[in-house]
Parts: C-alpha cells; sequence; structure tokens
C-alpha cells in the first residue's frame, strides 16, 4: 500500500516536472529501487522512528548471546539516535557520523569529544 502510493506520487512529480531535493520514508527497501528506476534525483532520508526499533532488537540480541551488560544499554543507546537525528537538521553527515559515534564513549563514561556538538 504505502509503496503504491510512493509510486503515485513520484508519477505526479514526474508529470508536473517538479524536482525534489529529499524525501524521507520508512525503511521500505524498494523505496530506494523505485528512485533509481524512475530516475529521479532525489535523497532518500529514513525517518528515524523506523530506525530505533531495529537498532534495539539488534542490542538485545548481542545482550542475549554475548553481552548481556548491552541490554542495560538498548532504551539509551536508541535516545542517543534519537538526539542525533533530531539535533542535526542540517544534514552535516560528518555531524551526524560523530555524534552517533560519541555513544560509544557515553557507554564508557567519557564525555569529553573530539567533535564539538552544538
Amino acid at each position: 500500500m504505502e509503496l503504491e502510493g510512493l509510486k503515485r506520487g513520484l508519477d505526479f512529480l514526474s508529470q508536473q516536472d517538479i524536482q525534489g531535493g529529499s524525501l524521507v520514508t520508512d525503511r521500505h527497501r524498494e523505496s530506494s529501487t523505485l528512485f533509481s528506476l524512475y530516475g529521479v534525483h532525489i535523497l532518500n532520508v529514513f525517518n528515524v522512528s523506523y530506525c530505533i526499533p531495529g537498532v534495539s532488537k539488534k542490542i538485545d540480541k548481542i545482550a542475549k548471546k554475548s553481552c548481556s551488560e548491552a541490554g542495560k544499554w538498548s532504551k539509551s543507546i536508541s535516545n542517543h539516535l534519537y538526539w542525533v537525528a533530531a539535533s542535526t537538521t542540517d544534514g552535516d553527515s560528518d555531524m551526524t557520523l560523530a555524534k552517533w559515534l560519541s555513544v560509544a564513549n557515553h557507554i564508557q563514561d567519557i564525555h569529553d569529544h573530539e567533535t564539538d556538538f552544538p
């Protein structure tokens, strides 16, 4: 259903000769494929709300298999991911990556970073 809506939306945009910059979608794999099939040059950005459950599941899996301590950090890591997305609204990929990687320091109780975050 959602993929059909995206197809119709892309059809409409191409008929109106409207050029887009970016589009926020869920993590549906066919969405990215659809952009290339339509020849549309749109940056496909994932809504962080759809990414967080996947990250939480992976952390829980690690906690069950090999590192029980990781489970204690699941909620904090999810919150950190949301903060990264919410606080980096200008699309600066270097800053986004630096903020995301800083979670490893937080887990180790290190709060001095090489990059200054706004």
